[in-house]
């Protein structure tokens, strides 16, 4: 609608410019057509007329040589001069159309000669309504050369055909050069606006990578402050974790240097088993730290997942011999389930959620082991569970909640899933059963 808006703003005042002009043309031949009859008219009859002289100026025998000689110039012709002689009584002698002659116009003619209206230059008579330029030459006898003015209405009506068929191929080309002219524009403004959107794309896209730059390095500022934050939490962490096993290590190594201690096999148990408490600690620091930085050893093999559990349900029952361990497998599969995972990531996975359990668990712990598209184990304990304040932050590093009871284990667990491909979720049992439980989803490839 626009583009037609525009043409139509276009064309009209060309149109208009050239119907004013056809105007104009048809004012001036108007004005024009009945002077340039006129003039034609007597042009014609003065030239006839001066051959008419120079025929007498040549030397003849007699009268009838010279009327024929002056014959000569002069036909039946619809536009031209006519040639009408006269003898001195005033009696046809000659006339140029023959018999075609209007008798009428004869006797007109006669009586302007008569009246004198008819001299040797050429003069306009009105005869019968019609004008006439006639011119007279006097010898023996009267030349009369006239020629009747064409009327002006039939060459206009005939030039009003022309001016149509001029002005209206105008109209048209100039109809199809502002249709095409339009199309340019249009092109050249659509053109330009994708220029506009263009540039108008770019400002932005560097006003939005300027601002992402200012977040990404806010971000990365806050994310310095967090970390540090971090390194100074888990300094604080683990410098408190390693303080509780060393401060009983020193203090039974201590004793037994000393001789303060008569049970030492008991002494050599506690410090035993606080070194290998630091030992784990210390092991999944380093293993958190390899994972988070990616430089954990790539070590990937296919195996599968029913011998790998049912091995380390034998070593892992041995954590508490007051808690029952129970391996289920899906009575859906009965080929065991393979994939393609690390063997060392997926026995600390399961050792750090099976421990955690079997400390809160009152009875048993059960693992549970699931196929289909991906393999799914899920762990649970019949312990009190999980409060609703802790449920959320269970994977989060040296996150202990109100009791104290979780620590950097855990988080070794969600970093090793999420190295391997896998998500784990932890949520507490539907009542009236009790207990958390631990659903762990790895790919199989």
């Amino acid at each position: 609608m626009n583009l037609l808006k525009r043409r139509l703003r276009i064309l009209l005042p060309v149109l208009t410019v050239l119907m004013l002009f056809t105007g104009a043309i048809w004012l001036v031949i108007e004005k024009g057509a009945g002077n340039y009859l006129s003039f034609a008219a007597e042009t014609d009859v003065d030239q006839k007329m001066r051959e008419v002289r120079k025929e007498y100026e040549k030397p003849r025998p007699n009268e009838l040589d010279f009327q024929n000689s002056v014959k000569r110039y002069f036909s039946f012709e619809p536009d031209d001069a006519e040639l009408l002689i006269l003898d001195a009584e005033k009696n046809v002698v000659f006339h140029s159309s023959g018999r075609n002659y209007r008798s009428n116009l004869v006797q007109e003619l006669a009586e302007a000669l008569e009246k004198a209206h008819i001299g040797e230059k050429s003069t306009s008579v009105d005869i019968d309504g019609d004008k006439y330029q006639v011119a007279l030459f006097k010898a023996n006898q009267y030349y009369i050369v006239y020629r009747k003015v064409e009327n002006a209405a039939i060459l206009l009506r005939q030039m009003r055909y022309y001016i149509l068929w001029i002005t209206a191929p105008m109209m048209l080309i100039a109809s199809i050069f502002i249709f095409l002219l339009s199309n340019r524009m249009e092109k050249r403004e659509r053109e330009l606006e994708r220029q506009r959107e263009h540039e108008k794309m770019v400002l932005e896209a560097q006003r939005e990578k300027e601002r992402l730059a200012k977040e990404v390095e806010r971000e990365r500022a806050d994310n310095a402050a967090r970390t540090q934050e971090a390194r100074e939490r888990l300094f604080r962490d683990i410098s408190h974790d390693l303080r509780t096993p060393l401060v009983s290590i020193i203090g039974y190594a201590d004793g037994i240097e000393r001789g303060i201690i008569t049970e030492p096999e008991r002494a050599a148990s506690v410090i035993v088993r606080e070194g290998r408490r630091i030992q784990r600690l210390l092991e999944s620091s380093l293993t958190l730290s390899k994972l988070d930085s990616d430089a954990w050893p790539k070590n990937r093999v296919r195996l599968s997942f029913n011998e790998l559990i049912s091995e380390q349900v034998e070593v892992l029952e041995k954590l508490d011999d007051s808690k029952k361990l129970v391996f289920e497998e899906d009575e859906d599969v009965d080929e065991e389930i393979m994939a393609t995972t690390d063997p060392d990531l997926l026995i600390r996975i399961l050792q750090n959620i099976v421990s955690d359990c079997m400390r809160y668990a009152e009875t048993e712990v059960e693992i549970r082991l699931m196929g289909g598209e991906s393999v799914t184990i899920e762990i649970s304990d019949d312990g009190p569970g999980i409060s609703d304040e802790d449920l959320p932050h269970m994977f989060e590093l040296y996150y202990k909640g109100k009791d104290g009871k979780y620590g950097i284990g855990l988080s070794v667990v969600s970093s090793a899933v999420k190295y391997l491909g896998g998500s784990i979720e932890v949520k507490n049992k539907p009542s009236p059963e009790h207990g958390a439980v631990y659903t762990l989803v790895l790919p199989q490839n």
